[in-house]
């Protein structure tokens, strides 16, 4: 999955490329060059936000399971003090992830930015 990514992503920038050296021709390709940088973000968003659901929804038990060998290992806390608290070791555990969330999300925002910068410069004729 991760070459058919990079794949789209160099065709996707060539044509771009493509379609910014064609401007000297006709101005127009400009707006294909504007319209094809959109479709490179709404792809990535795509690809981010399927990437970010599987790995937190589906490895979420094996996650768990890490963390809590990593403060077994770590600490003198055993495996039976996990099980009698372990809801608050997932609570611990889903705080820890803050950081990884926060960092997905801030890509999206960025690409989302990229996409309302650019409908906003068609819109008000800025090109």
């Amino acid at each position: 999955m991760k070459n058919i990514n990079i794949i789209v992503t160099l065709l996707s920038i060539l044509l771009l490329i493509l379609f910014a050296v064609l401007k000297t021709i006709w101005i127009g390709f400009v707006y294909f060059a504007i319209v094809t940088l959109i479709g490179i973000c709404l792809y990535w968003i795509v690809v981010i936000s399927i990437d970010y659901i599987y790995e937190y929804r589906t490895n979420l038990l094996s996650g768990f399971k890490l963390f809590c060998a990593k403060i077994i290992n770590s600490s003198n806390v055993t495996t039976q003090m996990i099980e009698d608290d372990k809801e608050n070791y997932i609570k611990k555990y889903k705080k820890s992830l803050v950081k990884e969330k926060v960092i997905e999300w801030v890509k999206i925002l960025f690409l989302l930015s990229i996409i309302i910068v650019s409908i906003v410069a068609i819109v008000t004729g800025m090109i």
